[in-house]
């Protein structure tokens, strides 16, 4: 009879635990879900808040698209370049010229939590397949150098035109601080229907490739950090 109240005992104890490491993990839980929520939000706001900016005039009228993944496309064929292009076409210029002053009022403008969240604003230069010898004789690192620096040419025009807005100088160090040039080579090639070809059996679509985007990259060191924190797991993590 003591021997069966014994493991009457043990199995309580046991029970107990369990109850307690269940809504241990159920508190685990919800935490993770509401950072994740909270990172979610933080996309879908700066996401509205741009769509919000142009939904009346630029993305009406096709002259761009404004994406939930935060990226920003220019739709126009006289945006695009030519084979070999480094140099912005007039045209293109003429597009950032509109475009950029209320893209860039969108962000300083933004409250301080939401500049928090920011990362990056990345430029990206694209490219079709064909090589060009005379910059490399493979053609991707070739194509990685001519999207390189169609990438670098409009933040230089971006420069330009943040220099003409005469911004604070906190807003100044912020752009600064954020904006980055990147060259992609054909890796993001798109289809006739701008769909990347990566991972599909579709063809190219050269002119729609010679493209450069622009991606507003918000931080996930910062969700994780905040995790960390409230889990007291110690990891290190690395900025991407």
């Amino acid at each position: 009879m003591a021997k069966n109240n014994i493991w009457m005992s043990v199995s309580d104890l046991m029970t107990g635990l369990m109850v307690i490491f269940l809504f241990i993990a159920i508190a685990y839980m919800i935490r993770v879900r509401d950072d994740i929520s909270e990172y979610k939000d933080t996309k879908e706001e700066l996401y509205f808040k741009l769509k919000n900016k142009f939904s009346d005039s630029e993305i009406a009228n096709g002259t761009i698209s404004v994406n939930p993944d935060l990226s920003m496309r220019f739709l126009q064929a006289t945006t695009q370049f030519s084979s070999g292009q480094r140099t912005l076409p007039l045209s293109f210029e003429l597009t950032l010229d509109t475009i950029m002053p209320k893209y860039l009022d969108v962000l300083v403008n933004l409250n301080d939590t939401l500049k928090s969240k920011l990362k990056e604003i990345r430029i990206e230069g694209h490219t079709d397949d064909i090589g060009f010898p005379s910059i490399h004789s493979d053609p991707y690192r070739a194509n990685l150098i001519l999207s390189q620096e169609r990438a670098r040419n409009v933040l230089f025009h971006i420069l330009d035109i943040i220099d003409e807005r005469n911004y604070d100088e906190s807003d100044m160090l912020l752009l600064q601080h954020l904006l980055t040039a990147n060259g992609y080579s054909y890796s993001r090639a798109l289809d006739s229907i701008g769909n990347e070809v990566y991972g599909t059996s579709n063809a190219i679509d050269k002119d729609k490739s010679r493209r450069v985007e622009i991606r507003i990259i918000t931080d996930e060191k910062a969700v994780l950090e905040k995790l960390i924190k409230k889990t007291g797991v110690s990891l290190s993590i690395q900025q991407q």
